[in-house]
């Protein structure tokens, strides 16, 4: 998976905005607006990729957060570094299963577009749902942001087309790497729907799970709390 993000680092962020219509900058939005209703003001954003998610928390309506961006991509945190203009926002090299805090650390974890990559076997997304978990507080919330699989068998159909049709083959062109846009578009078609994530969520001891469903269900955005 590294050697995936070490070679499309440098055209990741523009490939994204283009191969959503710029879709995926509202999406996040709304994941910011929900972060901006949890209580407290310690916030981690794992796997921040080149931080789009962190920086836009930052700076939600004059807040004040505090911000740790973590990725395990170098080169991804390089291209954060050199966006970054506030110093609400630490950056940090760091795996979703080996987080470098101690228990109970955050108020608030989120997490953008990166779930599927996480999930190898049912049993390592359980793992890191549960690595999550450990560093919140207690009544913390961790917002996920990702894919999902419409209800519709018709619009299903569809975006199942649109990840071969469109984000493999252009995804490929912008970026000049086929390998990457191949797993994008194979990851998109094969992760779980809404309700199958909640239900992970709620076996890894996350309580108050909701999720909200956009584009006709192709994006889902949950929200879940630790005890």
């Amino acid at each position: 998976m590294k050697s995936i993000y070490r070679s499309i680092f440098k055209k990741y962020e523009s490939t994204n905005h283009i191969l959503t219509f710029g879709l995926d900058i509202l999406w996040r939005k709304r994941l910011v607006k929900a972060a901006s209703r949890c209580p407290g003001n310690r916030c981690l954003d794992i796997c921040t990729g080149t931080g789009e998610t962190a920086l836009l928390i930052s700076g939600w309506g004059g807040t004040t957060r505090q911000v740790f961006a973590a990725d395990y991509s170098i080169d991804m945190l390089n291209i954060l570094k050199r966006k970054l203009k506030t110093s609400t926002v630490h950056i940090l090299g760091a795996k979703a299963m080996e987080l470098p805090f101690p228990d109970q650390t955050f108020h608030l974890v989120t997490l953008s577009f990166a779930t599927r990559n996480l999930f190898t076997t049912l049993t390592d997304l359980k793992k890191r749902f549960m690595e999550i978990h450990r560093v919140l507080k207690h009544g913390a919330f961790f917002l996920n942001l990702e894919t999902s699989q419409p209800d519709s068998a018709l619009i299903r159909w569809f975006f199942h087309r649109y990840a071969s049709w469109i984000v493999y083959p252009l995804g490929s062109i912008l970026s000049g790497k086929k390998k990457p846009y191949s797993y994008l578009a194979n990851s998109m078609k094969n992760f779980f729907d809404a309700e199958e994530l909640s239900e992970i969520l709620r076996e890894t001891g996350y309580l108050n799970v909701t999720c909200k469903k956009m584009n006709w269900g192709s994006i889902a955005l949950h929200s879940a709390q630790k005890p």
